[in-house]
C-alpha cells in the first residue's frame, strides 16, 4: 500500500515539474516575441517636412537585406530631398480590421504617428485583412475610414494607397501567408478607392502598375529591392 502511495506522490512531482517547466518556457518564448515586437520606426532625412508612411510588413520591408535603406519609405526619402524627414512606421501583420487578429490600431506605434503630427501621411493597409480569418468588407471598409479620418483630422496631406498586386508563392496555387489575392485584387482595390473618395483624400494605386510585375516581389507579397524602388517612383510621382 505505501508502495502504492510513493509512487503516486512521485507522479504527482513529475507532473508539476513538467507544468511548471511548460510554464517557465512559455514565459520565456512570450517575453522573447515581445521583445522582437518591440520595433522602432526608420527615420531618414532632417528636411523640416514630415512624412509619415503607415502600414504593414510591405511597409516595413519585411525580407530585404537592407531594410534601413531599400525599404520603400527610404527609398522615397532619396526622391524626395534634403527638405523631407521620412518615418516608417510600417509593422508586420496588422491590419485595418478592428477585430482581425493584429489590428494596427491597437498598437502604441499608432498613437505614434498621431503624436507625430507629420505634414503628410501615406497609409497602405489591408493586405492581412484579406486572410480568411480576418476579412470583413463591411468592417474594413468602416475601420479604414476611421484611420484615415483620424490623420486627416490633424491637418495633414493623407495619401491613402491601394495595396500591391499579390503573386502565388512558387510551387504553389496559393498566395503566402493565408492571403487572398483575389481579394487583393477586387473588393480591396474598390474599398480603398471608395474610402478615399468620401475621405476626399489623394488616392495613389499601387495595384494597377505591379499586378503584371511578379519578378519585383521576393515572395509573391512582399516587395523584393527593386520592387521598392518601383513602388518609391509611383509614390513620388503621385506626390509631385
Amino acid at each position: 500500500m505505501c508502495s502504492i502511495n510513493n509512487k503516486s506522490e512521485n507522479i504527482a512531482k513529475i507532473l508539476v515539474a513538467v507544468v511548471v517547466i511548460i510554464f517557465v518556457c512559455l514565459n520565456i518564448y512570450l517575453g522573447i516575441r515581445a521583445e522582437a515586437e518591440k520595433i522602432t520606426p526608420i527615420i531618414t532625412g532632417s528636411g523640416e517636412t514630415v512624412v509619415c508612411c503607415v502600414g504593414d510588413s510591405i511597409t516595413y520591408g519585411r525580407g530585404l537585406k537592407h531594410r534601413k535603406t531599400e525599404a520603400y519609405p527610404s527609398v522615397l526619402q532619396g526622391l524626395l530631398g534634403e527638405g523631407y524627414t521620412t518615418h516608417n512606421y510600417g509593422y508586420s501583420r496588422r491590419c485595418a480590421i478592428n477585430a482581425a487578429d493584429y489590428p494596427y490600431v491597437m498598437e502604441e506605434y499608432y498613437i505614434k504617428t498621431l503624436e507625430l503630427n507629420a505634414d503628410i501621411y501615406i497609409i497602405m493597409l489591408g493586405t492581412n485583412d484579406t486572410k480568411p480569418y480576418n476579412w470583413d468588407a463591411t468592417a474594413y471598409h468602416e475601420d479604414l475610414k476611421n484611420i484615415v479620418d483620424s490623420y486627416k483630422i490633424t491637418g495633414a496631406k493623407v495619401y491613402l494607397m491601394q495595396p500591391p498586386a499579390c503573386f502565388t508563392a512558387e510551387g504553389s496555387d496559393t498566395v503566402a501567408f493565408d492571403i487572398d489575392g483575389q481579394i487583393v485584387a477586387k473588393e480591396l482595390q474598390q474599398i480603398v478607392a471608395q474610402v478615399a473618395a468620401e475621405s476626399e483624400v489623394s488616392l495613389i494605386d499601387l495595384y494597377t502598375p505591379t499586378k503584371d510585375h511578379k519578378e519585383w516581389f521576393a515572395d509573391g507579397v512582399h516587395p523584393n529591392a527593386e520592387g521598392t524602388q518601383q513602388l518609391a517612383k509611383i509614390i513620388y510621382e503621385n506626390m509631385k
